[in-house]
């Protein structure tokens, strides 16, 4: 699908859980899924840093695991 970037997963009440997930494996339905084991219970501030087609993207939300 030509989309390159990473998903940055900020913990801010606890810098170790921190992660970098590149943007690999898009879905045909545009979706990459991350798997849950990946990351360890808490809040998280998640920025997609993503670009596709010579144009770059940002989105930013808060998840809770």
């Amino acid at each position: 699908h030509g989309v390159t970037g990473q998903v940055n997963f900020y913990c801010p009440a606890d810098n170790n859980k921190d992660q970098v997930v590149p943007i690999t494996e898009i879905n045909e339905q545009g979706k990459m899924y991350i798997p849950r084991a990946a990351l360890k219970s808490g809040r998280y501030k998640m920025q997609i840093d993503w670009a596709a087609n010579g144009e770059t993207f940002w989105n930013e939300t808060v998840v809770q695991l």
